[in-house]
């Protein structure tokens, strides 16, 4: 189970990756309109605008370095059958958290 509060320390941890890249984090789903969710907590990644292009590529590989802990249980840069594309993501990352199995991190990249 995922609290807001475990939710809300992710983003923060995950920020200074996000903002090395060009993007913003933000925290979605249940944990974020509910206080807590049983399956996964939704961490979503936006562009930052302005002089600098996002680095969907680094960003990505950096997640990857970040949580390298973590076992991919999707694709990186495909949305899987169980979430439909939808337009403006561009990647979706789904880990399960190895410090506590039953807890699943479901990243999404909008681009």
């Amino acid at each position: 189970m995922w609290t807001r509060d475990e939710a809300v320390l992710l983003c923060q941890d995950v920020r200074e990756v996000a903002l090395k890249h060009n993007y913003h984090v933000a925290l979605g789903g249940s944990c974020l309109h509910v206080g807590h969710s049983q399956k996964d907590t939704d961490i979503y990644f936006l562009p930052m605008h302005g002089i600098w292009k996002p680095n969907l590529e680094g960003l990505l590989g950096a997640l990857d370095l970040f949580w390298g802990y973590a076992e991919n249980i999707s694709k990186l840069t495909e949305l899987n059958s169980e979430y439909p594309p939808e337009p403006g993501y561009i990647a979706a990352k789904k880990v399960q958290w190895k410090l506590d199995p039953s807890k699943r991190i479901d990243f999404w990249v909008i681009g």
